[in-house]
């Protein structure tokens, strides 16, 4: 009698479709148990390219200008239970800012990051510092050396925006995060962008024109000058009277780009949302005078 038949060997599955298996797993503890499986699973959950495809889980939010106010998600969402391990282990109160916390103040967040500023009295920048509350360090900014303010010829419409400059997908398969912050002024003629960047601790200065003058109206809306985030690119509704503009920075590329009118009619800055659609396109919603109003712009 013959022997039986070797049982025939088991398919490999392609990283990348393992990649898009767990990636549909939603919590955190399926992908831990996927990962104590076997080996490759472990090496593709736990590699460089599998962490930066899937998106990071919203714990809570920060309240801006006010440190120590972080709100943790909390049930039934998903993710509480992390939440609640962050607000406990993170310190949110930044104690361990150079001379305490007072006088620090909230102004964005992102990448498990947080950018402070302190109002200082013999300079016009103020001081900032990117911090890392779950770890408990920060990294002091140095100071803008190269401040033409006062000398464009014109004046600025609002104090310098500053914010973090979202992380690339190159960015991701590093150890150690880099990061950028941006500081923005906006003039009737061109916009101002000084950048530092953790990998070169250096200040970089780029000055774009506009297509078109900004109406002089809109220096007295200086509190409508609203900053959105969609398709690596950060977008300013900005209102004059009777007309509106919508000013994009590619941070990837440094580009420009002015989209003179707005769709839609008596639209605040607060009333408008820049959205991300399907095929790379641009999407805004205008919700005004109780109608809600949807357009789409390849970008």
């Amino acid at each position: 009698m013959s022997p039986p038949a070797a049982p025939a060997p088991q398919p490999v599955l392609p990283d990348v479709l393992l990649e898009d298996i767990f990636l549909r797993l939603d919590a955190l503890a399926d992908l831990a148990r996927a990962s104590a499986a076997c080996t490759t699973f472990r090496r593709v959950i736990s590699g460089r390219r599998f962490r930066s495809l899937r998106p990071a889980p919203v714990l809570g939010f920060l309240e801006f200008d006010a440190p120590g106010n972080f709100c943790p998600a909390e049930p039934p969402h998903r993710y509480s239970p992390a939440a609640r391990g962050l607000a406990q282990f993170a310190d949110f109160t930044f104690s361990f800012l150079p001379g305490g916390p007072i006088g620090w103040h909230v102004c964005d967040a992102r990448d498990g990051r947080v950018l402070l500023y302190r109002s200082s009295f013999t300079a016009y920048f103020v001081d900032l510092v990117v911090c890392d509350p779950l770890h408990r360090r920060y990294v002091q900014l140095a100071p803008i050396h190269d401040c033409r303010r006062g000398s464009m010829g014109e004046l600025a419409f609002e104090d310098f925006d500053t914010f973090l400059d979202p992380a690339t997908e190159r960015d991701k398969e590093e150890q150690d995060l880099p990061f950028r912050v941006i500081c923005a002024e906006h003039y009737q003629r061109k916009l101002v962008t000084y950048r530092f960047s953790s990998v070169t601790r250096k200040w970089c200065r780029n000055t774009f024109s506009r297509s078109t003058p900004l109406d002089p109206t809109t220096a007295r809306f200086c509190p409508w000058f609203e900053r959105q985030y969609v398709h690596s690119c950060f977008y300013w509704v900005l209102l004059g009277i009777g007309m509106g503009s919508l000013d994009i920075l590619d941070t990837h590329e440094m580009k420009f780009y002015v989209l003179d009118q707005l769709p839609g009619e008596n639209a605040g800055p607060q009333a408008l949302g820049i959205v991300e659609t399907g095929g790379g396109r641009l999407g805004i919603v205008n919700a005004a005078d109780d109608i809600l109003e949807f357009y789409s712009k390849q970008s």
